[in-house]
């Protein structure tokens, strides 16, 4: 007789747009679970419509998690929203509940399901005790050299809100590359938020970011997870932690690029009618005439409100002219635009970080057909098929043929390892993250065309100086 899999943790996963939301809460409801929001912006209060959170309609009476708990003036960042989520997991596992965790902020998710942060909390950081570490006597010097590195020396890596703003991209960068090369060379310069990250390890902890990694590594458990019931070996992990849950599975809605741009065309049209202008006004009015106001900062970043910043800097009787009707309407068509953009990224990143296993312990990923949202087209297609995946899995179930059928399969190509950042001299130093993009890159039509153009470029130049020492000559 099979064992029941103890304390499973549910991940649905998919691109903005899918129907992540209704299938956690089609699970929870099937399952006696509870539901846990992984966004970014939803644990803040306020903008509903803008970043799109269920409705109490749409909730149908299952208890949901990490929605609206935090004041928007509040700074809440990946390790706050781990050290109140984790509690949930393990009071619901008590409760013999299934927590399921659904959202579109990709590393709130691995902050759960992975042992991947690093708090200075548990790196005996110095901070928390008023004392600055005390670093090698060079680190100090080259420190105090720089603008940014003294600030971060001086607070012991804690930093205030927009302290670093008056710096740029490129500067941050090139202070990481002063004290943690081997990391800097990990991130492309507009890696912002990865990068200030890092210094603060440094100067929170003492030791380099990518030592601290290259350590976790090491603890993490020689075998991969789960297989999900199927006959293959587990696999090793290499980087990114081991899981925190032993049975954590994936479901994995899938849409065709198509539809998925459509719905997110009429998802944006949607929040007009229900109301995103006035809810964009009334919150930027109660923000104040400030014109210090940051749009990279808090509920403000959020995926739609600094895409409005033109319309909603207008005085409110100007936003009802056509002047505001025009920027308002360009606002709405520059969402569209990022939230195609986003819904890209977040399926690079299920790629690579949940079906590439060479690099990290991976739970078993399954996919549902999600292209057609009609209730009978939706039952029969994404919650029925997901309700015999999780309890195949559940049960413990190898034989149950859905878990073979439906299991995503690893890429023919195995992800890339090597994710250093290269700078090609030819298109004005882009840079490339990784072999992937970079011979990607190299083979592109436009680099080739620039490599030609600078090779004519360098030929007609030493014909010309050819010329000229014939002259002299003569």
């Amino acid at each position: 007789m099979q064992s029941h899999r103890k304390n499973p943790v549910v991940v649905v996963l998919g691109a903005t747009g899918t129907g992540k939301s209704k299938l956690a809460v089609d699970l929870a409801a099937e399952f006696n679970g509870e539901v846990i929001s992984a966004d970014s912006m939803q644990v803040y209060k306020g903008l509903d419509i803008l970043t799109n959170k269920v409705t109490e309609e749409e909730m149908k009476d299952v208890p949901h998690h990490m929605i609206s708990v935090v004041d928007h003036r509040t700074k809440f960042d990946v390790t706050n929203f781990r050290n109140m989520a984790l509690p949930i997991v393990e009071n619901l596992h008590k409760e013999n509940k299934i927590p399921v965790i659904v959202g579109g902020t990709n590393y709130y998710i691995e902050s759960l399901i992975w042992k991947i942060l690093i708090d200075k909390t548990e790196d005996h950081s110095a901070s928390e005790s008023g004392k600055r570490l005390k670093l090698d006597e060079g680190i100090e010097t080259i420190s105090k050299s720089n603008e940014i590195l003294a600030i971060l020396l001086e607070n012991s890596g804690n930093l205030e809100p927009n302290i670093l703003l008056p710096w740029s991209n490129s500067e941050i960068h090139s202070a990481l590359e002063l004290v943690d090369p081997a990391r800097a060379k990990k991130f492309h310069p507009n890696d912002r938020r990865k990068i200030i990250r890092s210094l603060q390890v440094f100067y929170q902890t003492g030791r380099t970011h990518s030592d601290l990694l290259i350590e976790q590594s090491k603890h993490s458990p020689a075998d991969g997870g789960g297989t999900g019931g199927t006959d293959e070996p587990p696999r090793k992990a290499h980087l990114g932690g081991p899981l925190r849950f032993e049975n954590v599975i994936c479901l994995w809605i899938q849409v065709p690029n198509d539809i998925l741009e459509t719905r997110i065309y009429k998802r944006v049209d949607e929040m007009r009618e229900r109301g995103l202008r006035q809810e964009l006004e009334e919150h930027m009015d109660f923000l104040g005439p400030d014109s210090n106001i940051v749009f990279t900062e808090g509920l403000l970043q959020s995926i739609g409100f600094k895409e409005f910043e033109d319309y909603l800097h207008l005085q409110p009787d100007e936003r009802k002219s056509e002047k505001g009707d025009k920027l308002f309407l360009e606002g709405a068509q520059r969402l569209q635009l990022v939230t195609r953009q986003y819904a890209r990224k977040q399926l690079k990143w299920i790629r690579q970080r949940f079906l590439r296993s060479s690099r990290r312990q991976v739970p078993p990923v399954y996919w549902v057909d999600g292209s057609q949202k009609d209730p009978t087209s939706w039952e029969n297609n994404v919650t029925s098929v997901a309700v015999q995946i999780l309890k195949a899995y559940l049960s413990n179930d190898s034989t149950n043929p859905i878990l073979k059928e439906k299991l995503v399969p690893e890429p023919e190509k195995p992800f890339e390892d090597d994710l250093l950042a290269r700078s090609c001299p030819v298109c004005d130093n882009r840079i490339l993250l990784g072999t992937e993009q970079w011979e990607m890159h190299l083979g592109s039509y436009k680099h080739k065309k620039m490599a030609a153009k600078k090779r004519k470029l360098a030929q007609q130049t030493e014909e010309t100086n050819v010329h000229r020492k014939a002259d002299i000559v003569n």
